[in-house]
């Protein structure tokens, strides 16, 4: 796309005196720019003509993402991602996203918690250290991926400790109907499938 021919002020109020060419290119990827033309020079007819010819190049892209595994919905809660004391989350595959605009919508707190994804991003801010990599802000909130799925049908309570402290163990896919309540040194792996929590 080919664009104009003329006089205009940049940015800095200098005068350029011959935009002759704008050209904008895009791909699969990303958008691509090009602009020469001229800036008035100050000491023209001294040093120089009376026109430095100038011409800029840019590049946009777009962020690949990895594909989101965890996904909080709500858009104003804080903390709606949170790992304290020696939790660990590692989700080193996948992304994990807060929709929260919330400062405080992901939130570490501990010397020892920490999680990593391949991806981490969130609409409003973080608190903590120990994120890897250190999460994006103002990433425009995700919808429901499951909206237009129907709600999985539950099934028989798989019955778990209320607190899984001190544990390393594999869960499987299915229906706890007391919620998963991960305690201090556990270490719990998911299996693939379908939680009704």
């Amino acid at each position: 796309m080919d664009a104009f021919s003329g006089n205009s002020l940049d940015n800095y109020g200098a005068l350029v005196t011959q935009a002759n060419h704008v050209k904008f290119t895009a791909d699969n990827i990303g958008v691509s720019g090009i602009f020469s033309g001229g800036v008035e020079n100050p000491f023209g007819g001294f040093i120089g003509g009376y026109t430095i010819p100038i011409k800029v190049s840019a590049r946009a892209e777009k962020m690949q993402s990895a594909p989101i595994c965890v996904l909080t919905l709500n858009k104003t809660s804080k903390t709606t991602f949170f790992a304290y004391g020696n939790a660990t989350f590692e989700a080193v595959n996948c992304a994990v996203q807060a929709n929260s605009a919330n400062g405080a919508g992901m939130q570490i707190d501990g010397r020892h918690a920490s999680a990593k994804a391949k991806q981490i991003a969130v609409k409003g801010g973080y608190k903590g250290k120990g994120f890897t990599p250190t999460p994006l802000t103002g990433i425009e909130p995700t919808p429901d991926l499951y909206a237009s799925l129907p709600v999985p049908k539950t099934g028989a309570c798989i019955d778990v400790a209320k607190k899984l402290i001190q544990l390393t163990v594999t869960l499987d896919p299915g229906t706890y109907c007391d919620g998963l309540n991960i305690g201090a040194d556990s270490k719990v792996t998911l299996s693939p499938g379908i939680y009704v929590i």
